[in-house]
């Protein structure tokens, strides 16, 4: 592919890709004020799925096979949900968040031409732990153990229940201040 193209369709890629986060976002918001939203709000539910797909296909066609990975298994929870074969739950929500603000961070990282492999695990890792949350198998204790093993005690507590992402998230700044 012609570079100066692959430059184009990535900052046509990116303009929409914030929109599209930015409004499963908001639906997320909305989601979890109502108490039941797959019998509530089925058209909120709709929207969110629509936008996970619509930005896994377009991930897709720029090469970011880690938000399209991530996508799909966003896409795959809020399927099961539409389909009534799950409820969201509280920690679902703090979880697909954590995925949004991923993803915001390493199309940032994208953006400024920087490549990150910890980023890359931590969307991995996020992905995996969707993929199970939407079959009802949580993994936090198995994604953690992988990840933590290279942090101290004190950046682990530091950082709470979600140290995992959070410590990678840090990682991604770190190294992105570094490359500008």
């Amino acid at each position: 592919m012609d570079n100066n193209f692959y430059d184009r369709l990535f900052k046509t890629f990116s303009v929409e890709a914030e929109e599209h986060l930015f409004l499963m976002s908001a639906g997320l918001l909305k989601l979890e004020k109502i108490a039941s939203p797959a019998v509530d709000a089925p058209e909120l539910i709709e929207e969110v799925y629509r936008e996970a797909h619509i930005l896994k296909g377009a991930s897709r066609a720029v090469g970011l096979t880690q938000i399209e990975f991530l996508l799909q298994h966003m896409e795959t929870y809020f399927s099961l949900v539409k389909k009534e074969e799950i409820e969201p739950e509280p920690n679902h929500f703090d979880l697909l968040f954590k995925a949004i603000d991923l993803a915001k961070e390493f199309l940032q990282l994208k953006k400024q031409g920087s490549d990150d492999p910890e980023g890359e695990e931590s969307i991995r890792l996020l992905s995996e732990e969707i993929r199970a949350m939407a079959q009802g198998t949580p993994l936090r204790g198995l994604v953690e153990k992988e990840v933590i093993s290279g942090y101290t005690e004190e950046e682990i507590k530091r950082d709470g229940e979600y140290a995992t992402y959070n410590l990678n998230l840090n990682k991604i700044r770190k190294n992105s201040k570094k490359a500008r």
